[in-house]
């Protein structure tokens, strides 16, 4: 199919560089970016973060982040330089 797309002069300037840097053609990377864009997984992270939670029920120190903690030596040994 061909169809007329618009773009800013600088964006087209732009990619037309990064297709002929990397061997490709503007098709060919205007094809590559539309398929990575329309890929079923693209909203999916890579990565699932855990959450992290600081304090539990009972915690001695509720009032003070742990940051605050680990600079007071009541999380453990801070590294030694």
């Amino acid at each position: 199919m061909k169809t007329t797309v618009e773009l800013p002069d600088e964006l087209a300037r732009r990619a037309r560089e990064h297709a002929r840097a990397h061997g490709l053609t503007l098709r060919e990377l205007i094809e590559r970016g539309l398929r990575e864009q329309l890929r079923p997984d693209r909203d999916r992270a890579s990565y699932r973060w855990e959450p992290v939670t600081a304090g539990e029920p009972g915690d001695p120190f509720p009032d003070r982040p742990p940051h605050e903690l680990a600079y007071d030596g009541q999380l453990g040994s801070a590294p030694q330089p």
